[in-house]
């Protein structure tokens, strides 16, 4: 028995109608431009981010004029910088009155980190051992002697330099 169709309506209410052919291609038009819309901004967020583009490769920076860098070492202890192209950082300390890049890592080892710790005026290792400026490794350091950058420190993060000094027997 089917219903009947033609019984009275309370107020309130209307009689379901199904969607005309027009609403149909209204609402397909409006889904496609809202894709299309999506598809737009994340291809301008994928290339103003730099998209596809690989890490640049490690090569020198400019960290500073001399003058001003050696002169908070020396009346604040070394300097931690962030390495600029994601690999491990770097304390900027004065080692036989010239200026050094440490390596913030234990020589030998791919995350043991190396912190200063002015209270024991050592560089401590994820072991809690004290190692000295001389048994880290060190970025090479390059001063700029003309140009407008004169009187700056150019750190090249390309190569890293052997401590000079070996590390101490295991205990």
């Amino acid at each position: 028995m089917q219903p009947r169709l033609d019984r009275a309506i309370p107020d309130g209410y209307q009689r379901a109608v199904p969607p005309a052919p027009s609403d149909r291609r209204l609402l397909v038009f409006t889904g496609a431009i809202v894709i299309l819309a999506g598809a737009l901004f994340a291809g301008v967020l994928f290339f103003s981010t730099g998209g596809g583009d690989p890490t640049p490769k490690p090569g020198p920076i400019y960290i500073g004029l001399e003058s001003d860098l050696r002169n908070s070492v020396t009346t604040g202890g070394p300097l931690y910088f962030a390495h600029p192209f994601g690999g491990t950082g770097f304390w900027l300390a004065i080692e036989d009155h010239q200026l050094v890049a440490l390596v913030a890592r234990r020589p030998g080892t791919a995350s043991c980190t190396a912190k200063w710790e002015s209270h024991r005026n050592a560089y401590i290792d994820c072991h809690n051992d004290d190692l000295t400026s001389k048994e880290l490794n060190r970025y090479p350091i390059q001063m700029i002697a003309s140009g407008a950058e004169k009187g700056g420190i150019i750190i090249n993060f390309a190569r890293v330099t052997k401590a000079p000094e070996p590390l101490p027997a295991k205990r």
